[in-house]
This record gives C-alpha cells, structure tokens and sequence, in this order.
C-alpha cells in the first residue's frame, strides 16, 4: 500500500551523488559534511533559542512553495535537456550520469520542500503555548532548511553545468 508514496530511492539515489568524480559509490566525508553541517546550524539556532517565528511561518510557507513548484519545473525541464545529444566533449554515458544524478538532486529537493512545508504546517497548529513542540519542531525545520540549502547549491552548480555545455554546442 505504502509503496506508492516510499520516497527512500529518492533519499538513496541523492545521497549517493555525494561523491568524488574518480569513485563510483559516496563519499563518507561528503555524506558527512552534508549532514553535520546542516545539523551544526541546527544545534546553534537551538542553543540560542532561535524557533521559528509564528509571524513568519506564513511566508516561510510560501516560499517553500515557491521553490518545491520551481524544482518540479526544472524536473519537467530536464526531460526535454535529456532527450538532447549530449555536448561533443561528453561521451552519452557520462552525460547520462550527470542527467540522472542532477534528477536525483532535484527530486531531493522537492521532497525537503515538502518537509519543510509540513514542520511549518506542524507550527501553525501547535500554536506558541506548547515551548518544547516549537522547539523540536523549529530544530527539525532549521536541519531540513540547511539540507535543502546544501542541495540546492548543488542544484544551482550542476543546472549551470548543463545550460552552459548546451549554450556552446549551439555556438
């Protein structure tokens, strides 16, 4: 039933983009990095009691859809880059490669999007009476928000990657 909506290969497929060129499975220090970096902007802003703010949970919603409604489109652009001849200095495989890990970052994204749009949701509802629920859930937002953060630079790396190779092809 559940696994219509398992976004676990979604998850595993990003994670395992996080690696050095010259090796074919993830890089420990970068998963690494990805994950204690998000989680050390997490910890500070929970250490200095920073949650978010019940005045800003409206637009930090509409951002988030802003950005997930984005990412989806660039999913939707990417099909048509895909069917293209790969740029003459990349062999179809690596171009390929690179397709399907940008896919996989993408797709990343969109799902923080959506958790980050869900902890928000959470805020609203719990209301500012309940101090330890914003707190956890502020600190799980402000994790998620670093994470998609890191991706999407990733993102923004890779997409620049791809427009540029094609930009040339076309002279």
């Amino acid at each position: 039933m559940f696994s219509k909506i398992n976004v676990y290969a979604v998850v595993r497929a990003h994670f395992r983009t996080l690696k050095n060129t010259s090796q074919s499975r993830a890089s420990k220090a970068q998963v690494a990095q990805f994950l204690l970096l998000p989680l050390i902007f997490a910890v500070v802003l929970a250490y200095l009691r920073v949650n978010v703010p019940s005045v800003s949970v409206g637009a930090l919603l509409a951002a988030a859809a802003v950005f997930g409604g984005l990412l989806f489109n660039l999913l939707v652009i990417m099909f048509d880059v895909a069917d293209r001849e790969p740029p003459g200095d990349l062999s179809g495989r690596v171009w390929r490669a690179f397709l399907i890990e940008l896919n996989a970052n993408v797709s990343f994204s969109v799902l923080t999007t959506l958790f980050m749009t869900a902890l928000l949701v959470v805020l609203a509802v719990v209301g500012a009476d309940n101090g330890l629920a914003i707190r956890l859930v502020s600190f799980a937002f402000w994790f998620v928000s670093g994470l998609f953060a890191l991706t999407l630079l990733m993102i923004v790396k890779r997409v620049n990657v791809v427009f540029t190779s094609q930009l040339k092809e076309r002279g």
